[in-house]
């Protein structure tokens, strides 16, 4: 296998080994580092209010701006200094790389070094969308590109052939370099069948019920998103239809605002792809925020009936944001094989500011309206409502002065 290295191949590099530093914590440890942040600053805020009112002049609002302009700050520089880590021009990573699959061991060309690891001194082997990191130490990898591998080899069966390939390998395998001259068998590796529709299902049915699986393994998912974004817009139509019916008229003047949930809906996709570590396909991440917002129209429209009172409603609140933060945690592990703590709480910060600028703006798209003849019903209901004002007011000085 023969690829090109590019700087974005060293940029998934990079984003995997901070990958592999995530998870050198346990997610228990991970969750753990968070929730004690969360206190910290929940105890620092409520001292600040406390001694704001002991008068201290104490300005929470400049202190909450100040502190954001800090962290912005921080993770600005942060971002450029990991932007000015490249590899050099004329060093062994970037240019053409040739590697050799051998039942042993493989081998690894690049320019001007040659090198041979044996499938025992490989200490992990992982994926991102479009990559293949085969790890010899803890912040050291081969990359394979998924545009270096042959027709018909996904990088699924390839990852499958290679722990095959170490599980056979002896435990305390010496290190022996195979002769430069012999003959390299190259690995045979079986093509999977095309994942059929029915497979797609499994995989949106397994997000949903918060199932403990791979989901969504093909690197290109555009198909996939444009799917599940239709059917949350058919979805939506069927209810408004369904709201305002019988026999509703289309009123396109109400669809405008639909673009505001797309929006919304892609802007939390590209945040929980952005803080996965290693990096979520923004195409995937919008697979799970589709079919979250599908989970979100039957919310909206059945939540009303299911509960009469204001504790009910509290309770079944607090339990969909426990959903919520379920499902990110559930599809982010399908997708990276990890935990994603800071994910998790991104998508989840994302999502109620998302909901929360929505009703406050008053952005609510609407496609039927009621028909003509139930518009006159309700409006000869208003004018009825009026006259009987009024009577109960005269009805009521009536019974005043009679007595």
């Amino acid at each position: 296998m023969s690829a090109e290295l590019t700087l974005q191949d060293w940029r998934a590099l990079q984003a995997a080994a901070a990958g592999q530093l995530s998870r050198s914590e346990t997610p228990g440890r991970q969750w753990l580092r968070i929730a004690g942040f969360i206190a910290a600053f929940a105890v620092a805020f409520f001292s600040l209010r406390f001694f704001d009112t002991l008068a201290a002049g104490i300005d929470l609002t400049s202190l909450g701006v100040g502190a954001a302009i800090v962290v912005a700050a921080i993770v600005l520089n942060w971002r450029l200094s990991l932007k000015r880590m490249m590899p050099a021009e004329n060093g062994t990573f970037l240019g053409a790389c040739t590697y050799e699959l051998r039942d042993d061991g493989f081998r690894a060309t690049r320019r001007g070094a040659h090198s041979f690891s044996s499938w025992s001194s490989v200490l992990d082997v992982t994926r991102a969308d479009a990559h293949v990191f085969l790890w010899i130490d803890r912040f050291s990898a081969y990359v394979i590109p998924g545009r270096a591998l042959p027709d018909g080899i996904t990088i699924e069966s390839l990852i499958e052939w290679i722990g095959t390939a170490r599980a056979r390998a002896p435990a305390a395998a010496a290190l022996t370099e195979p002769p430069v001259g012999g003959t390299a068998t190259a690995p045979t590796l079986a093509a999977p069948a095309r994942r059929r529709s029915f497979a797609r299902l499994l995989d949106l049915a397994s997000l949903i019920a918060l199932r403990r699986r791979a989901v969504l393994t093909e690197p290109s998912q555009g198909i996939t998103a444009a799917l599940t974004t239709l059917l949350a817009l058919c979805t939506w139509a069927a209810f408004d239809w369904w709201e305002n019916g019988p026999e509703p008229v289309l009123y396109i003047y109400g669809l405008s605002q639909v673009a505001w949930y797309l929006l919304g809906g892609l802007a939390v996709a590209w945040v929980l792809a952005q803080a996965s570590v290693p990096r979520i396909a923004l195409s995937r991440a919008i697979v799970v925020c589709g079919v979250g917002a599908f989970l979100a129209i039957f919310y909206s429209y059945f939540s009303g009936w299911l509960v009469g009172s204001r504790w009910a409603s509290v309770c079944l609140l607090a339990l969909t944001a426990l959903y919520t933060l379920t499902y990110f945690d559930r599809a982010t592990r399908a997708l990276t094989g990890q935990a994603q703590p800071r994910a998790v709480l991104a998508a989840f910060g994302a999502t109620v500011a998302f909901f929360w600028a929505t009703g406050a703006l008053y952005v609510y798209p609407m496609m039927w309206t009621p028909a003509e003849s139930a518009q006159s019903e309700d409006a000869a209901s208003y004018d009825d409502v009026e006259p009987l004002l009024f009577a109960q007011r005269e009805r009521v000085d009536e019974s005043r002065f009679s007595r």
